[in-house]
């Protein structure tokens, strides 16, 4: 008896990268190649995806673990900021350090999966506002970067931003500030990120 022979047409699934797939993030719908599979005829690959579906495992290795040709990037590094200015006014003019900035590749999305900065220092940790500081984001396809809740701004709050998909050709940059006009700020940044295809 001959075995069945299960039909899938050609180019359907075959290359999609994960640049393409994390548009589901904005849309809220699988690419367009994985739909047409789901809203076709009954079928093996339908079922697998559906189940794959209902489990959340409906996504890319490479968002979650970088792939085999993908080498991970790992930083480690002390930031350090020096005293705010003092203004004859009696204002202060915080002092600001840049700790990183991230560009995803042209033809890559860029993975962040850590990009944590902690307070070293007294100083560092006991800033008047919510430390650190994200600044020109410029999330591609994503638009204006909106985080799932509002952080509140508070002295001696660190937020970090962590988890990111960056579509391909977008960015952002960290920031960290310093509002004591006596003393150094010590940051520490951890950061393990990579590009994926």
């Amino acid at each position: 008896m001959p075995k069945p022979v299960i039909a899938v047409p050609a180019g359907l699934l075959c290359n999609m990268s994960l640049s393409e797939y994390i548009q589901y993030c904005c849309t809220g719908r699988p690419p367009a190649k994985i739909m047409g599979i789901l809203n076709g005829p009954p079928s093996f690959l339908k079922d697998l995806l559906c189940a794959l579906d209902v489990i959340g495992a409906l996504e890319p290795l490479a968002a979650t673990r970088p792939g085999a040709c993908d080498p991970a990037i790992d930083v480690d590094k002390d930031i350090f900021v020096p005293p705010a200015t003092l203004n004859p006014d009696g204002s202060i003019t915080p002092s600001e350090v840049r700790v990183t900035s991230f560009c995803a590749p042209m033809n890559r999305a860029l993975v962040i999966q850590k990009a944590r900065v902690t307070g070293v220092n007294l100083t560092a940790k006991t800033q008047p506002h919510t430390q650190p500081i994200y600044k020109k984001v410029n999330l591609g396809t994503f638009g204006e970067w909106c985080l799932p809740f509002e952080p509140i701004d508070e002295a001696g709050q660190f937020v970090n931003v962590e988890h990111i998909v960056a579509p391909p050709q977008s960015g952002f940059s960290i920031y960290v500030q310093n509002f004591n006009p006596s003393s150094v700020a010590h940051y520490h940044y951890k950061g393990h990120m990579w590009a994926s295809c």
